[in-house]
C-alpha cells in the first residue's frame, strides 16, 4: 500500500532529529513518490569538514537510518529494497529504500511522542548517584551487526577513560583542521542559534570567563599563539574533568569500515534514546576515536603524530581485541535540565513529492 505525504513527513521528522557532528546536520532527504533517499550534503563549507566516507559522517547516517526504522515500526510502515551507497544512484546517496504502509491515511495519533524525539545532549555536571545495576545488562543486550555497547561504572575504568579524553582533547585543540571545523559550528548568540544548526554555546557548561575566551580563540592564529603557553592543556583538563566526575561511561564499539560505522551509528542512537528514556543524561565524546581516525587519514599534524599513536595504543588496550571505538558517552542522572539543541526546519532539508496515487496539492 502506498504511503501519504503525511507519513513520509513523520519519517523525515524522525530522521532530522538524529545526532550529527557539532549538530551540523549534513543531510538532505528526497522522496520521489516511490523511494526515499538519504543524501549527504556536507558538514559545512570549511576546510575542516568531514567527508562522506568519514566515520563521523557514517555514524551520523547510521543514526538517521535508526530513527527512520524505529518510526516506521511505530506508525505501521515497512522499509524494503533498502541499500546503502547504491551504485546506480546519486553519488551523494547514503541510503535508499522503498516504503509500504500497512494502513491508509495519516500516521497514528501520538507519533510525535516517540522516545526518539526525547533524545538530547546534556553537557552540564551530573549527580554522583549510581546507576541501577540493570542498566549495564540492558546496554550489553543491545546489538547491531558487530556493534556493541559496554557500560563502565567502576572508578578505575572511568579515570582511565577520563585520561584518554584529556589526551585526545589535547591533540584536538592543537589540530588546525579540527579547530576550523569547531569554529564553523559555534553559535555564540541567540540570533545565530536560531538558525537551527551548530553548537549553541548556551548548551555548554562554561566556567566564568570561558565564553569570552572561547570567542577570542575562534581564530586559529590566536589559538596557536596561546597554545605555546599551554592553553590547550587547560581546555583539555576542563573537558576531561566532567568525564572524571561522572558516575558512568558507555563505550560504543564495532567492526571496521563503512558498514561497521553505520551499524555503530544505529546502535549509538538506540542506546542514547533508551538512556534518556530512563531519565539519564548523556553527553557524547568523540574526541578519542576522532584522533585515532585522523591519524589513519593523515590529518594529525606531524609534530603530534607520536602523541596520537600513543593514544591509539592506549585506547586499543582498553577495548576488546579487534574492535573499533566509535563513541564514548558520559552518562548519569542530571542535576538540572539541559538546553536542547535545535534543528533546521524540515522544508529546508527535504524534498517531498506526492505518491503516485496521491494527488499533488493545488
Amino acid at each position: 500500500m502506498s504511503v501519504t505525504k503525511q507519513v513520509i513527513e513523520s519519517l523525515l521528522e524522525a530522521a532530522r532529529w538524529a545526532a550529527s557532528p557539532d549538530n551540523m546536520q549534513p543531510w538532505r532527504f528526497r522522496w520521489d513518490g516511490a523511494a526515499l533517499r538519504l543524501m549527504f550534503a556536507g558538514h559545512g563549507d570549511n576546510e575542516g569538514a568531514f567527508g562522506i566516507d568519514s566515520p563521523a559522517t557514517l555514524l551520523t547516517f547510521g543514526g538517521v537510518i535508526e530513527n527512520v526504522t524505529r518510526m516506521a515500526e511505530a506508525i505501521g510502515c515497512q522499509l524494503y529494497d533498502a541499500v546503502t551507497f547504491p551504485t546506480d544512484d546519486d553519488k551523494n546517496c547514503v541510503f535508499r529504500c522503498r516504503i509500504e504502509a500497512t494502513a491508509p491515511g495519516a500516521p497514528p495519533a501520538g507519533w510525535r511522542s516517540h522516545p526518539l524525539f526525547g533524545r538530547h545532549t546534556n553537557r552540564l555536571p551530573y549527580s554522583d548517584r549510581a546507576l541501577p545495576e540493570q542498566t549495564a545488562a540492558d546496554m550489553a543486550a543491545l546489538a547491531q551487526g558487530e556493534a556493541r555497547c559496554r557500560l563502565l561504572v567502576d572508578p578505575a575504568s572511568i579515570q582511565r577513560w577520563a585520561g584518554l579524553v584529556r589526551d585526545g582533547s589535547s591533540l584536538r585543540f592543537r589540530n588546525r583542521l579540527a579547530h576550523i571545523a569547531l569554529d564553523a559550528s559555534l553559535r555564540m548568540t541567540e540570533a545565530e542559534a536560531a538558525r537551527g544548526d551548530g553548537l549553541d554555546v548556551a548548551t555548554f557548561f562554561l566556567p566564568p570567563g570561558a565564553k569570552s575566551m572561547l570567542s577570542y580563540t575562534r581564530s586559529w592564529p590566536r589559538m596557536a599563539m596561546l597554545n605555546r603557553v599551554g592553553l590547550y592543556k587547560l581546555f583539555a583538563s576542563i573537558e576531561a574533568d566532567l568525564v572524571r566526575k561522572g558516575p558512568a561511561l558507555l563505550l560504543v564499539t564495532g567492526g571496521a569500515g563503512r558498514q561497521g560505522a553505520l551499524d555503530a551509528g544505529q546502535l549509538l542512537l538506540r542506546a542514547w534514546t533508551r538512556l534518556n528514556e530512563l531519565g539519564l543524561a548523556v553527553q557524547p565524546y568523540y574526541v578519542v576515536p576522532d584522533q585515532v581516525f585522523r591519524l589513519a587519514d593523515g590529518t594529525v599534524p606531524e609534530e603530534s603524530r607520536a602523541e596520537a599513536q600513543a593514544l591509539e595504543r592506549a585506547s586499543a588496550a582498553a577495548l576488546p581485541p579487534g574492535t573499533t571505538l566509535y563513541m564514548v558517552l558520559r552518562v548519569g542522572y542530571p542535576n538540572k535540565p539541559a538546553v536542547r539543541s535545535r534543528r533546521l526546519p524540515l522544508e529546508q532539508v527535504a524534498a517531498i513529492a506526492a505518491a503516485p496515487s496521491e494527488p499533488a496539492a493545488g
